[in-house]
């Protein structure tokens, strides 16, 4: 009797085991929270690949940072439920970097020397990015970033890369645009003063001066903007056939197209992308009237892109807000997957694989990286008309 008991409890016992492993087999995908990160994985794998991403999940920045993490969190889920990276679940641990060098370097830090992964995506801002590179560098761990753009971290490494272009880039474009598209043999350009619109400003200058364009205005715009009537004056004097214009903010940039339209309506303007976004297209869009400005291509209506777009609205009940950057993002992970499927998980391996990647596709679109390890992406070159954004043309990157 006692070792019929025993047997029947043992049965018991081992029926219990089976109905839990399986249980813990067919778990769902959680989220993991912490004081800092958060870590997004299945459970339980034995062998799960793990990477790290520095991101500004709190502070004034996490209003971009959040959606970055979304769009990066349905492509783990996508991931995953497909069968992971070469049979392996996917696992990020999620640090915040505040957009702040001093957090960003912490995050770094911890995700190299602790956890030790071999691949970072981020940060979200350029300041992040920065401050990862020579952690990163020195430790040969990968590191992309889907967002920053500063022209400096085209020297950060030879493990750093981005899916967003160079600053630098988007004035190259716009002065060839204007020497060979416009046929504007004489430029201006007036710049707020910032690092944003500075790289811009220097690109621009050397590009179109290669090009054989006489600059003939370079001139910076008051902070804040009020009578511009100082600047007006050097404008006429100078008689530019374009005039490029970088403000750092919507509201000197509005100020400054409306003095010039009722001063020199005659000069074509060509903007940064800052000048036709949308939101401000459509609040100030009689003012900025005419106006051309160029921005990253993104087509929006690929299948792919649209997918992935529709899920994001659908998931967290709210329109993508930066849906470009926000596809870089997620375009990341594909791009992880098929550069661990063909090399390895080995980052030396990984970065030889990432240097050589020439028009992949993903939901960003079309992705080349430069030997700087930056983002060489097409242009769409917009118009302001009747309140509206129209695309004139998709304006290659690469020199003609």
């Amino acid at each position: 009797m006692q070792r019929t008991t025993k047997l029947a409890l043992g049965v018991v016992i081992a029926a219990a085991m089976v109905a839990l492993l399986w249980s813990l087999r067919a778990a769902p995908l959680r989220v993991l929270t912490g004081n800092n990160a958060s870590r997004l994985e299945p459970a339980p794998d034995a062998n799960p690949l793990v990477i790290g991403a520095v991101l500004p999940l709190s502070g004034p920045s996490a209003s971009f940072g959040v959606p970055l993490r979304r769009a990066g969190e349905l492509a783990v889920k996508e991931l995953n439920a497909a069968g992971g990276i070469s049979g392996r679940t996917l696992t990020v641990l999620w640090e915040d970097g505040k957009c702040d060098a001093r957090d960003a370097t912490a995050a770094a830090q911890k995700l190299i020397s602790v956890d030790q992964v071999g691949v970072i995506f981020g940060g979200a801002c350029s300041n992040e990015t920065l401050a990862i590179a020579p952690l990163a560098q020195e430790a040969g761990v990968i590191v992309i970033s889907p967002s920053a753009s500063a022209p400096e971290i085209n020297v950060a490494g030879t493990y750093i890369f981005r899916t967003a272009p160079s600053d630098a880039l988007a004035g190259e474009v716009a002065a060839r645009y204007a020497y060979l598209e416009l046929s504007a043999k004489t430029a201006g350009v007036i710049a707020e003063n910032g690092d944003y619109p500075r790289s811009l400003r220097e690109s621009f200058i050397k590009e179109f001066r290669a090009l054989g364009g006489r600059l003939v205005l370079d001139a910076d715009l008051p902070n804040p903007a009020g009578d511009l009537s100082a600047l007006l004056d050097k404008v006429s004097a100078a008689a530019p056939e374009i005039l490029y214009l970088l403000p750092e903010s919507g509201a000197s940039g509005v100020g400054l197209v409306k003095q010039l339209r009722a001063r020199a309506p005659e000069i074509s303007l060509l903007a940064s992308e800052l000048l036709i976004d949308r939101d401000l297209v459509g609040e100030q869009g009689k003012a900025l009237q005419g106006v051309l400005g160029l921005e990253v291509y993104f087509d929006d209506r690929a299948t792919a892109t649209r997918a992935f777009l529709d899920a994001y609205a659908k998931t967290y009940r709210e329109p993508p807000p930066f849906p470009a950057v926000m596809a870089n993002m997620h375009s990341q992970f594909a791009l992880l997957r098929d550069g661990i499927t063909a090399v390895g998980t080995d980052p030396k391996n990984l970065r030889a694989w990432l240097q050589q990647v020439r028009g992949w596709e993903g939901t960003l679109g079309t992705l080349t990286f430069d030997e700087s390890g930056s983002a060489v992406r097409d242009y769409a070159v917009v118009r302001v008309n009747n309140s509206r954004r129209e695309t004139v043309t998709v304006y290659p990157a690469a020199r003609r």
